[in-house]
C-alpha cells in the first residue's frame, strides 16, 4: 500500500469497525459503525512500515498485516 488501502467485502460491513495498528500496538486509525461494501482508507500520513488491519463485525474478527510503502 502506498496511499490508499481499499477493503471490499462480498457480505458488507455491518455495524463493524476497522482499526489500523502499528506493530508496536499503537492504534493510528479507528472507525466504527461502518455500513458499506467497500472502504477506502487514506494512508498517506502514516510512516512506511508494517501495520495490522483489524476488521470486526457482529460475528467475526479478521486481522491482516499490510506494508505501507
Amino acid at each position: 500500500v502506498s496511499q490508499r488501502l481499499v477493503i471490499e467485502s462480498k457480505t458488507g460491513f455491518n455495524t463493524g469497525g476497522i482499526k489500523i495498528i502499528t506493530v508496536a500496538g499503537q492504534v493510528v486509525l479507528n472507525r466504527y459503525n461502518i455500513n458499506a461494501d467497500k472502504i477506502e482508507i487514506d494512508m498517506t500520513n502514516l510512516v512506511s512500515g508494517l501495520y495490522f488491519v483489524e476488521i470486526e463485525d457482529e460475528s467475526r474478527k479478521i486481522i491482516r498485516l499490510v506494508t505501507k510503502e
